[in-house]
């Protein structure tokens, strides 16, 4: 099996170049467009660079029997994301302090902050039961009503006519090539999320890894790949409100496919109540809290690019939180 991790590594490779050029594609399609920055990176642009999570976790119920690596991937791949924040806070202070945060950037924290307080709770008192001969559990509708809710927020959100202004497009493709060419890097992503399921199990049972912690670090930081290349990318491409959005975005996204893969469960649910889920719901539930705070922050009035400080001490904590998690996950 000497194979399976140069494979692996071969995956994440090829993962990180269809995610520089999705970001580029989608760059060019936020300055094409009159769209929301909001929209697209918090539903289109989220909804693509979260495919690996999608895939791995339909993968890891519906082929492999492996609740625990989808919950863990989900929980882990939400972790990393507001981690990838954290980086840009640290290292783009003066960017991040001067990008627009809209209401929706607030709807989506509170209700991933909601969602995830939910199957923290769950893990420690059981407040999720399956409704019968429809196979899902009750917490998962709850769920899709803060995912609507959400993504509502951001459909109602308008591009400012100066912010379209701002973004000068001088890609060489016509809005026809572009959507055509965002939608193959799409499906390419797809294939290779595929492989790096398959991959992550293998590699869990070669080394005996507890499901939780190997569905956290081979799946939850490999399939946030795409997030963390992307947003690095549109960031050297100068456009912070799709990097946001997308990182957002792509959280909300993702308890979305918890659900999906509750409903693929035939077996029970998801919601798992293992120490590897309650901690790293534990510890997303404080990284949102803290990014909660930067919103409020940001909300108020006068407030500087000079303000650095309070960034780089939310920085700090989101990514303790998220070696936090990942340490005792493995537990």
């Amino acid at each position: 099996m000497w194979w399976i991790i140069p494979a692996y590594l071969v995956c994440v490779a090829v993962v990180v170049w269809l995610s520089i050029l999705i970001a580029n594609y989608v760059d060019m399609l936020d300055k094409k467009t009159k769209v929301a920055s909001a929209l697209i990176g918090a539903v289109i642009f989220a909804g693509i660079t979260s495919l690996p999570e999608l895939f791995t976790s339909v993968w890891s119920v519906a082929v492999i029997g492996e609740p625990g690596l989808s919950m863990g991937n989900i929980l882990g791949s939400n972790l990393f994301n507001l981690s990838i924040l954290a980086i840009m806070m640290i290292f783009g202070r003066k960017a991040f302090a001067s990008t627009r945060w809209g209401a929706s950037q607030g709807v989506m924290i509170v209700c991933a902050l909601l969602t995830t307080l939910l199957i923290f709770l769950n893990t420690q008192i059981q407040i999720g039961y399956v409704i019968p001969y429809i196979n899902i559990n009750i917490l998962s509708i709850v769920i899709l009503g803060f995912y609507i809710l959400a993504v509502k927020s951001a459909a109602v959100e308008k591009k400012p006519e100066v912010q379209f202004a701002e973004k000068v497009d001088n890609s060489k493709y016509t809005l026809k090539q572009t959507i055509w060419r965002f939608v193959l890097v799409a499906v390419a992503l797809v294939a290779f999320s595929i492989a790096l399921a398959y991959l992550a199990d293998l590699l869990s049972e070669t080394y005996g890894l507890n499901k939780g912690f190997a569905g956290a670090l081979l799946l939850g930081v490999v399939t946030s790949m795409p997030e963390f290349v992307s947003s690095i990318q549109l960031i050297r491409l100068k456009n912070f409100d799709l990097a946001l959005g997308n990182i957002l975005g792509s959280n909300i996204f993702n308890f979305m496919i918890i659900v999906l893969s509750d409903a693929l469960y035939f077996k029970g649910t998801v919601y798992m109540r293992d120490l590897a889920t309650a901690y790293l719901s534990g510890f997303l539930i404080a990284s949102l809290v803290l990014m909660l705070i930067v919103y409020i922050f940001r909300s108020k009035q006068n407030v500087q690019n000079k303000h650095s400080w309070p960034y780089i001490l939310v920085a700090l904590g989101l990514i303790l939180c998220f070696f936090a998690g990942l340490a005792l996950s493995s537990l």
